[in-house]
């Protein structure tokens, strides 16, 4: 080899670790890409299965299909029809030229500043809320009233829920509707929507965090039994590992629906247990969560 060559084969050798990184950046980017959904967010510990003990303490139901469902999303311009719908029902003005958009977000406030409506596009989550109701000196929310009457003053801004949400008061903050896959107008509804009255019928918030979901694919799920035994290995998301010598009593199961990095709503299975543990004064509840695919 000449002396010409060899600079040239040294500055070779120093770029390939540089392309051996992109070259697996690249690998995994295009697997991301053609995979058909995205990533959960749960993170996983493969945990010492010797030292853990898990019983379950309910009888699993037989399972049902389960789906992939993709989101409903909006347009700018039905962000606009809808924050208009609620700034005229408060009677306020409002000037769309003041308007902004971040990425996905959508923000606007009435002339006065007093209300303020935001929407995430991609999944039709919003906020309206007026912040004269939540200063420090302010009046304290009511929570007297039933569900019928705050369906019905949700009704005249035209919010309409499944009629067979949970319904839940949360003294001294508001109202929760929750959904768990429930169908109205041919809409499945996923989530929660969280609000706060007032006397006078008045409305200080809607935080809507209830999407509307589409069937988008059938999936193969493995079973509870399957699910129960991935938590016997060991292989299941916990913040810290299980303490030596402990017991997991499983004592409820949910199947819930997660957003994936992709924005579709995957089925998760949520185990509701109990850890009893040595090294504990007492016992803790925990959640377990088992994707179903």
């Amino acid at each position: 080899m000449s002396h010409k060559e060899k600079p040239l084969y040294k500055t070779v050798l120093h770029f390939v670790p540089i392309l051996v990184v992109i070259s697996a950046f690249s690998s995994i980017y295009i697997v991301y890409q053609i995979q058909p959904y995205g990533n959960l967010l749960i993170s996983y510990d493969n945990q010492d299965a010797k030292n853990i003990n898990v019983t379950v303490n309910y009888e699993p139901q037989s399972n049902n299909d389960f789906y992939v469902y993709s989101v409903k999303s909006f347009t700018l311009e039905d962000a606009r029809n809808l924050a208009s719908a609620f700034f005229s029902k408060v009677n306020d003005d409002v000037d769309f030229e003041l308007e902004s958009k971040e990425d996905n977000m959508y923000f606007i406030d009435s002339l006065d500043g007093k209300f303020h409506f935001s929407m995430e596009l991609d999944s039709g989550m919003y906020n309206f809320h007026n912040s004269d109701y939540f200063q420090v000196d302010s009046e304290k929310p009511n929570t007297a009233y039933s569900e019928e009457q705050v369906r019905n003053m949700l009704n005249d801004f035209s919010i309409v829920l499944p009629k067979d949400c949970d319904f839940k008061i949360d003294d001294g903050i508001g109202y929760e509707f929750y959904s768990n896959m429930k169908t109205s107008n041919e809409n499945v509804s996923y989530g929660t929507m969280y609000c706060t009255m007032f006397s006078n019928n008045i409305l200080g918030r809607v935080d809507n965090r209830m999407v509307n979901l589409n069937e988008y694919d059938k999936v193969i799920a493995k079973s509870l039994n399957e699910a129960v035994e991935q938590i016997r290995k060991g292989n299941f998301n916990f913040d810290d590992k299980i303490p030596n010598n402990s017991d997991i009593v499983i004592e409820n199961c949910e199947t819930i629906y997660l957003c994936d990095s992709k924005k579709y709503y995957q089925p998760v299975y949520k185990f509701e247990a109990i850890l009893c543990s040595d090294n504990a004064n007492e016992d803790e509840d925990i959640d377990i969560f088992i994707p179903v695919m």
